[in-house]
């Protein structure tokens, strides 16, 4: 889908759960960042980054980017700020 159209965000996003499943922080947290560039609503891809960025040892970042999730109403981001950032 990312050879057919460089901005389809939801591609990015797919792709950047895989890499994360496959304990790439660094490529998710790289897939992740494009998602944010093409749709900066997308209050998924910032629960994403910010478990990523936990796992790269980022906890301050990786809070910010979950707390920005939950402010952009994705429900799931309040249980992971409730167990990585306390």
């Amino acid at each position: 889908a990312i050879a057919l159209d460089q901005n389809a965000d939801f591609a990015y996003f797919n792709r950047g759960n895989a890499k994360f499943e496959l304990k790439d922080y660094k490529g998710a947290r790289l897939d992740y960042n494009k998602t944010i560039l093409l749709n900066k609503e997308y209050a998924e891809a910032f629960c994403g980054r910010g478990k990523a960025k936990y796992h790269l040892g980022d906890k301050d970042g990786a809070c910010k980017d979950l707390k920005k999730s939950r402010r952009l109403n994705f429900e799931e981001a309040g249980e992971v700020i409730k167990k990585l950032c306390k």
